[in-house]
């Protein structure tokens, strides 16, 4: 369970005051008083919210009279990732009945970005809707203290019951069940779903995590975790940016626990990897077990975890690998010998050993407390989130996914060499106390540094033992995709949440570039990064294309032509004589743009996938004037013009619009000077 920082508590149910728009009543209700939405629904419906897995925003019609389920949530905790398969079966054994909506509130500054929350559905399945709260506001009305925190709500808007953290399943069904029988005349639970995951063409990869080398056989593994499989390919010096495909273990798309052979057996989620003799131990994070792939036999077993989620161990000593549950292992690695599995146990926040001889496991760090103190095992060292592990020299690394930290691990005793709280984070180099990493999730340590996969940072930093800093060598803080056409230089070069990082050979690292779906090579001789080629990949664009509804489109860093837009207003193709031609955008009477909607509209020039974006008009713009005037079109050239705006009636308390244009824009002489765009109400 997270639990928030102190400015986030004291803060009672926010009271919202709405004019009630007509249209709430019906026609049956017409004698008595007009239906007036509570003020839950208002709070978690308020126009100019964005939100996910949905073709529109919701509104306090569509909360009307139905049991809500809204789960508080934030991408980065373990705890809420387990929390989400408990919600899916709940979703399914009440469909007609419940409503159940992530309000993700986020902890990390990149979590606050809803093209990363649309990542993160995406990675982890949710199938429900999902709303933006990145100010808190509906964390506050609620009085939510952590994550995950559930809340359900009557038909009538009350609150029936709060859930503080996981493993509420049975609580929840009993208390689902008393409120539909306490309200028998409720709605059925329709709205206008439209998933994430129904808007994007997978390639060969599906959000990549941990990656480990056999520089023996030269092959390349790869935890291709929402494909829910392992992938093999073979790699070679001469030409280190291509890959062969060996094979894969398991079915793409096709979730499961089961042993057999490499077709017959089911991943879900995996994560970490290990390389022995013949064989992989693979960290089967969805599955809460630690599997082993003999590839010999060319089969797959399970060597720790019963395939359920397991709590905290009463006695951490000698436990029984395969009659003890698991929670979360999120990396493997040998250590200190190769009889010896460690285990990073993130959703119980401690490091766990497995002797692969005698077949039982051993608590050697952290408590349960998820904290971030160092020590001797016991009572003295604490953990958060331990995500990625790496042996050197007798020492253990391993990155502290939630207090952004880099630690290590020696016969017993836990110390930190960057980071030190749950809520200190960031994005700098320097001295080790005061440098900052944000929500790290793999390293691979050699002699000549420790190698930080600094996840939320979209950046490759580099740890000196010998100097005790920390620097950047790939990336500046900001999400993108950088060398799909070529090298670029490695300070230039730009990931999206990597969570992978692997040795080569001298100078060459692989890098999992996660959220863009791709592995890249780091020549560090040359310093460039480059995207790596599988032989006969299709061509399938880097980013996960879509937009939230009551957002703009993003992929990646760069901004490009969507086909997906809220309320698409059908706009011909407007021809124009002029190469600094008029366009205005004309609101409908009585309406003028909402000053707090993120409103935009751009220009590219050429067609996907290789459109630039040329001319860029953003709230603060169009708030001025919604009159576009695009500059230096060329006769010839092919434009598009797209836009998305957020527009309200006159007067107080009004109702609020959003409408979209996408349309080619052509230069020829017989054009018109100016061209006017109506926008309509949905």
């Amino acid at each position: 369970m997270r639990k928030a920082s102190k400015w986030m508590s004291g803060f009672g149910l926010i009271a919202l005051v709405l004019a009630i728009p007509s249209s709430f009543s019906r026609a049956e209700d017409a004698p008595e008083r007009p239906y007036i939405p509570p003020t839950t629904h208002f709070t978690i419906a308020t126009p100019g919210t964005q939100w996910l897995n949905v073709s529109r925003p919701l509104t306090v019609e569509d909360l009307r009279d139905k049991i809500v389920l809204l789960d508080f949530w934030t991408y980065c905790c373990v705890n809420c990732m387990q929390t989400i398969p408990e919600l899916a079966k709940l979703e399914k054994e009440f469909k007609q009945d419940l409503v159940v909506i992530g309000v993700h509130s986020a902890k990390f500054d990149t979590e606050k970005d809803t093209d990363q929350i649309r990542q993160a559905i995406l990675r982890y399945g949710v199938g429900h809707p999902v709303v933006n709260d990145r100010d808190f506001r509906i964390w506050r009305a609620f009085d939510v203290r952590s994550w995950p925190t559930l809340v359900l709500l009557k038909p009538d808007g009350e609150v029936a019951k709060t859930f503080i953290g996981e493993g509420h399943t049975a609580e929840l069904r009993k208390a689902i069940k008393e409120t539909m029988k306490a309200f028998p005349k409720r709605a059925k639970a329709n709205l206008p779903i439209e998933l994430e995951r129904d808007k994007v063409a997978k390639g060969e990869f599906f959000y990549p995590s941990k990656i480990a080398f056999d520089e023996k056989a030269k092959t390349l593994y790869v935890a291709d975790s929402s494909h829910h499989q392992i992938a093999a390919y073979t790699w070679n010096a001469s030409e280190p940016t291509k890959l062969k495909p060996a094979f894969r273990i398991g079915k793409s798309g096709d979730a499961g626990f089961k042993n057999g052979s490499y077709s017959s057996a089911r991943f879900r989620l995996p994560q970490g990897i290990a390389v022995g003799k013949g064989v992989l131990y693979v960290a089967d994070t969805g599955n809460h077990a630690v599997r082993k792939i003999d590839l010999k036999s060319r089969t797959v077993s399970t060597v720790a975890g019963t395939g359920t989620q397991g709590s905290l161990p009463k006695n951490g000593k000698g436990m029984p690998a395969l009659s003890t549950p698991l929670a979360s292992p999120w990396d493997v690695a040998f250590h200190p010998d190769d009889d010896h599995l460690v285990i990073a146990m993130a959703g119980l926040h401690e490091l766990w050993s497995l002797d692969l001889k005698s077949k039982r496991m051993n608590v050697i760090a952290g408590n349960g407390v998820e904290a971030i103190d160092d020590g001797v095992q016991g009572d003295k060292n604490t953990l958060a989130q331990p995500s990625g592990l790496s042996s050197l020299l007798g020492s253990l690394y391993f990155v502290d996914a939630e207090s952004s930290s880099l630690r290590f691990y020696f016969e017993g005793y836990v110390r930190t060499l960057v980071g030190s709280g749950l809520f200190d984070f960031g994005f700098k180099d320097g001295e080790r106390k005061k440098a900052k990493l944000q929500h790290p999730l793999a390293l691979f340590a050699d002699v000549t540094g420790i190698f930080v996969a600094d996840t939320y940072n979209h950046a490759i930093r580099r740890y000196d033992p010998p100097k005790q800093t920390l620097e950047t060598v790939i990336g500046d803080g900001k999400p993108g995709a950088s060398g799909d056409e070529g090298p670029v230089e490695a300070a230039k070069a730009r990931l999206n949440e990597p969570s992978g990082i692997e040795r080569l050979a001298d100078g060459m690292f692989a890098i999992s570039d996660t959220n863009n779906h791709r592995l890249v090579l780091w020549n560090r001789t040359t310093n460039q990064v480059e995207r790596m080629r599988v032989d006969g990949e299709k061509a399938v664009e880097t980013g996960t294309p879509g937009s939230a509804a009551g957002a703009s489109a993003t992929v990646a860093a760069s901004k490009r032509i969507s086909v997906r837009l809220p309320n698409r207003i059908e706009t011909p193709e407007a021809v124009v004589n002029r190469t600094n031609p008029t366009i205005r955008v004309v609101l409908p009477e009585g309406y003028h743009l909402n000053e707090e909607g993120p409103s935009y509209a751009r220009l590219f020039e050429g067609e996907p996938p290789k459109e630039k974006l040329k001319q860029e008009w953003k709230r603060e713009d169009l708030v001025k004037t919604t009159v576009l005037s695009p500059e230096g079109l060329k006769t010839g050239m092919a434009y598009t013009l797209q836009g998305t705006f957020y527009f309200c009636m006159d007067g107080k308390n009004a109702v609020c619009e959003i409408a979209s244009v996408s349309f080619p824009v052509k230069v020829d002489p017989a054009g018109a000077e100016k061209i006017d765009v109506a926008l309509k109400k949905p």
